[in-house]
């Protein structure tokens, strides 16, 4: 089932002070958090895709999510709205430029091939959570960016399309 993760972040955002469960039937989610319980939809019967489309990725590995995430918030260094993810010599990078300000990092080993997309990077952050955890991504050339995590038996796959063009 299909739920809104910028929608549900958020919530955790707000209501994990101290302590948050999470609980799920067939039709929603509810987060409870101190005295505040929040419910959200689940999109299984919603107007729209049955499903996310398959795509075939030929470039998929794993890393740690703080790996990623320690990237990211490198990248806000530069006032732009997007971020670039490429492999070079085996290893992903992460650039993001403005004008004559650049900031680029390393995020990890990678598989041996030629893949670069840009994304959003207010979406990338608020994809993201600070976990240790193993998180899959797959990347090519104008494709999403996918990354996949899995926590107590809860999976979880994200999705984050491609801008178009390939500018910052």
């Amino acid at each position: 089932y299909a739920i809104v993760l910028l929608e549900i972040n958020r919530a955790i955002k707000k209501l994990a002070y101290n302590e948050i469960s999470i609980e799920g039937n067939e039709n929603s989610i509810t987060i409870i958090g101190d005295s505040t319980k929040y419910v959200a939809p689940i999109l299984g019967e919603a107007n729209t895709l049955k499903s996310m489309p398959e795509i075939a990725f030929e470039n998929t590995w794993t890393t740690k999510q703080n790996d990623f995430l320690d990237g990211s918030s490198k990248m806000t260094l530069v006032n732009n709205e997007s971020i670039k993810l490429y492999i070079e010599d085996n290893k992903l990078m992460m650039k993001s430029a403005a004008q004559v300000r650049k900031a680029e990092t390393e995020i990890c080993d990678a598989p041996d091939c030629k893949a670069e997309v840009f994304i959003s990077k207010k979406l990338l952050a608020n994809s993201l959570i600070q976990s240790n955890d193993d998180i899959t991504l797959s990347i090519g050339n104008d494709l999403p960016l996918t990354f996949h995590t899995e926590k107590q038996g809860l999976k979880i796959r994200t999705v984050i399309a491609p801008r178009v063009g390939d500018n910052y």
